[in-house]
């Protein structure tokens, strides 16, 4: 791996200078909010007891249903929708059956033109304004827009058609999909990154059942290439390689979203029954939110292992100064500010409901005499070690190194994989039982 400047955000302050860079991302963040419009989600009445469904529409028909998601640890959420989305039908599942019933507390909301009067009504001078807020009050009700869809099972309509992502396609690291232009792609032009298939699920090798997949998740303005010193160590005759390559700008709860799908298209084409995932930096975010997702709906118990490697857990206090100074703010900044949706809800449920055996490992190198908090270079340490994910994480350990050093790390690198071998002898031993 090139050694590169990688902080996670001092490109916030070159930004400041790019105007030719942020006249491309404003276009290109355009492009995808018109594409893919954010709702900020807040529900009432939820009695956490049972999953809240949200169905995406695009018109009344039962049939003409675009996506579909389930919650049930939080009553906010981002919500990342389609141009198409004209309705939204929220129920709280009593029975955790997908199936809406007539005693089910729901709401309909119809999003016509809601996106565009948000944006009007809106006093932001950033080309991308907060999402939209919207309030879900359930109840029950007799609701004749709501009457067809009482007794329809939504858990066949879970995914989404992803017609511009690369879903297992075979490749190399020395492809250009991984290559430093193109991780400045992702973050400057996302648009641009998706129409020249750069984005989707990558494998370094055919599909093989008798091998466990490995799945990285890079970070900030980065790209599956990032890992290469790790892949270039992993033993190829017991494990497989995939990457999930995406423009790192766009909003996490979209980059979250999209994995989701990609991963419940790969498990419909394969058998899984074994997986390890490994996050470095906000790809940490994006994996986490990923397992809150699937293991709300009981989707992802093949998964073994969950690696952090210097995630910011707790935010970054750079991304909510972008958000507030810059002339155009990346979407990703928004997720990643402290005060965030995304943060907040992170760790919402205990790890022993949701997750598999968290590896969380964090670096702690300060370079300079100049930085008044104790980091990795980029990420505080306060943030890499946010409470209540060190208390949800079976391993916690620290390396002397910095942000990107760390994936270079034999000694990470020992600790990676004992970890994920013992995941998989205790695995062993329970199938055994």
């Amino acid at each position: 791996m090139r050694l590169r400047l990688c902080g996670l955000f001092s490109f916030v302050m070159l930004a400041l200078l790019g105007c030719s860079s942020f006249h491309s991302l404003h276009q290109n963040v355009k492009t995808i909010d018109k594409s893919f419009p954010e709702y900020s989600i807040s529900i009432s009445n939820m009695s956490y007891q049972s999953p809240v469904v949200i169905v995406q529409l695009r018109s009344l028909d039962p049939l003409d249903v675009l996506s579909v998601d389930s919650t049930s640890r939080s009553n906010t959420l981002q919500l990342s929708a389609f141009d198409q989305t004209h309705y939204l039908l929220v129920f709280e599942d009593l029975d955790s059956d997908f199936i809406m019933q007539s005693n089910e507390p729901s709401q309909l909301i119809d999003l016509r033109n809601w996106h565009d009067k948000a944006r009007a009504n809106s006093n932001s001078l950033s080309v991308t304004p907060p999402a939209p807020s919207i309030e879900i009050v359930l109840a029950q009700k007799d609701d004749q827009f709501e009457a067809p869809f009482i007794g329809v099972n939504f858990i066949f309509k879970l995914n989404i058609e992803l017609k511009k992502a690369a879903i297992g396609q075979i490749t190399s690291l020395t492809s250009e999909t991984f290559s430093r232009n193109t991780a400045n792609i992702g973050m400057w032009k996302p648009a641009e990154f998706i129409d020249s298939k750069y984005a989707g699920l990558f494998f370094l090798q055919a599909y093989d059942p008798d091998k466990i997949p490995v799945l990285f998740v890079h970070g900030m303005n980065g790209t599956g290439g990032d890992f290469t010193p790790i892949i270039e160590q992993i033993d190829t005759k017991r494990y497989q390689v995939w990457l999930y390559n995406y423009p790192s700008s766009l909003s996490l709860p979209f980059l979250t979203k999209a994995l989701s799908e990609i991963m419940k298209e790969i498990t419909q084409r394969h058998s899984i029954d074994s997986l390890h995932l490994v996050a470095h930096s906000m790809g940490g975010l994006i994996a986490k939110g990923y397992l809150n997702q699937c293991s709300s709906v009981k989707e992802c118990d093949f998964i073994r292992s969950f690696t952090s490697i210097s995630s910011p857990f707790s935010g970054v206090k750079s991304a909510e100064m972008g958000v507030k100074y810059a002339p155009v703010v990346m979407p990703a900044w928004r997720g990643l500010s402290p005060n965030s949706t995304v943060i907040s809800t992170l760790f919402d449920v205990s790890a022993s409901e949701i997750s598999p055996p968290h590896f969380l490992i964090f670096g702690y190198r300060l370079k300079g005499a100049l930085n008044a908090e104790s980091s990795d270079g980029v990420i505080s340490l306060s943030s890499q070690l946010r409470p209540s994910a060190q208390l949800q994480a079976e391993r916690v350990i620290g390396f002397d190194d910095d942000h990107v050093t760390i994936l270079s790390s034999p000694n990470m690198h020992n600790q990676l994989f004992d970890f994920w071998q013992k995941q998989e002898i205790a695995e062993a031993g329970y199938l055994q039982f």
